[in-house]
């Protein structure tokens, strides 16, 4: 429903992106990828709260996106003794695109927070956010209010007195954001995590302990920082074993503890389970049957221990989950799986947003997108005999792919992936893979002492 558009943003002059239920960035190292994803996921996790004060809209904020007749439906209390109450007003009379103009001037200040930079460092960055009509039908739903678009009204169906006429436009507003529940972002940096927050604790601990006997601020220069991103990360791996483990997420059933299959793969891929032991993460490796605490694990392990635990304990159906280079140390056989659990999470309504360096996971997602492609009839057969199910399958219109450029006709800029009946048309990896496998049919014809015609051969 929305579009975003970044210009400046360190190294990609240009950006256009819309995030789909599957949403894939591809390109070369320092081409933007982390710098993107930082920033769309601190937006989103932001939402829309900076317009929100002891209500959820102020008054000032309400005659700024609505026109004074509709200004009047959303000032007016509620009497307590008679929902359900239904509010309708035109869609004109409502100034989407200035609520999200407003939003976008706002998250300006937010970005160095993100960042953890000084504020000079984005003051070049600029953020548009650009409105699409959603078609008619529910926009919105939980126990209090229900917000549905038709015949070119909005109509907003209190159910309880519970919430104030406010809460209305809040939550329509929020529905235009493409997630409606929790972000989580797994950062390249997420394997070391465990190694070092608790020395980090233990530092700051020190650093407190000093000030209150020394009074000297200088001492907070001392204190390291990091992006909001690793920042969140480690917060999540602290509290893990005292509070986040009491939840249970929606792929948990809370009445006979049966888990869905998501789960027990990440385990199956790893081969481990992962446990809560003495308030720390262990680690059973399934061959050896070793525990170990998970700083003695492998970095594989360690990489994916977030995503399990995120995945057994808050995710909930809507969420956006951001993961950058999840390849990471992964043998290809297990990239590969790592793709299939994608789309698995796709299926049962998590939002996936990667960006990859693997031409495995990529190949991968274009075979699960391959698959929606076949004709039902053929369908159950070749799912069958290929080992795949129809959890695997993706559809076209579940998937935004985007390549980072650094050529100099498209340098700094985010280009959308093509797609045809095979499905991507993503060429970033194609022209490395023929370049060695050439390099590789010349060197073993000149082993074998065989006349090769000359070839211009790209530099190494």
């Amino acid at each position: 429903m929305v579009q975003f558009e970044l210009e400046n943003l360190s190294v990609l002059e240009k950006a256009e992106i819309e995030i789909g239920n599957l949403t894939l960035i591809c390109g070369k190292n320092n081409t933007g990828k982390t710098y993107l994803t930082y920033a769309i996921w601190g937006l989103l996790q932001k939402g829309i709260d900076w317009l929100k004060g002891d209500e959820p809209i102020s008054s000032a904020d309400l005659a700024e996106f609505l026109r004074p007749t509709a200004y009047q439906k959303f000032q007016k209390p509620f009497e307590e003794d008679m929902p359900p109450i239904s509010l309708r007003i035109g869609i004109e009379e409502i100034d989407i695109q200035k609520f999200l103009d407003k939003l976008a001037a706002q998250y300006k200040n937010y970005i160095p927070v993100i960042f953890a930079s000084e504020p000079d460092f984005f003051s070049q960055t600029h953020l548009k956010i650009k409105y699409k009509e959603p078609e008619d039908g529910l926009i919105f739903q939980n126990s209090d209010l229900r917000i549905f678009k038709k015949a070119g009204l909005y109509e907003f169906v209190f159910l309880t007195t519970r919430l104030s006429p406010a809460w209305g436009l809040y939550f329509l507003f929020s529905s235009f954001l493409p997630h409606k529940n929790t972000t989580f972002l797994l950062p390249a940096q997420r394997d070391s995590i465990e190694l070092f927050y608790k020395a980090l604790d233990e530092h700051n601990a020190y650093l407190l302990q000093k000030l209150q006997y020394t009074k000297d601020l200088k001492l907070l220069e001392n204190k390291p920082r990091y992006p909001l991103p690793i920042e969140k990360l480690i917060s999540f791996a602290r509290n893990l074993t005292n509070n986040i483990i009491l939840n249970s997420s929606f792929l948990v059933d809370k009445n006979t503890q049966n888990e869905n299959e998501i789960l027990t793969e990440i385990e199956n891929i790893l081969e481990v389970k992962y446990e809560i032991l003495r308030d720390e993460v262990w680690i059973k490796e399934l061959l050896s049957k070793q525990k170990m605490p998970s700083y003695l694990a492998s970095t594989s392990v360690r990489s994916l221990q977030h995503l399990y635990f995120w995945l057994r304990h808050q995710a909930q159906k809507d969420s956006l989950l951001f993961i950058d280079e999840p390849e990471l140390n992964l043998h290809p056989a297990n990239q590969v799986r790592m793709a299939r659990l994608f789309v698995k999470m796709v299926r049962l309504g998590i939002k996936v947003w990667i960006t990859t360096h693997s031409d495995y996971l990529v190949k991968e997602i274009n075979n699960c997108l391959m698959l929606s492609k076949i004709k039902e009839s053929q369908r159950f057969e070749i799912l069958k005999k290929m080992g795949y199910s129809e959890n695997d399958v993706l559809y076209e219109q579940e998937i935004k792919a985007y390549l980072t450029y650094t050529e100099a006709e498209k340098k700094g800029t985010l280009v959308p992936v093509s797609f045809n009946e095979y499905g991507m048309l993503m060429t970033t990896f194609d022209a490395e893979a023929d370049k060695i496998n050439h390099i590789a049919n010349y060197l073993a014809d000149a082993i074998d002492d065989i006349n090769y015609p000359e070839i211009n051969l790209p530099s190494l």
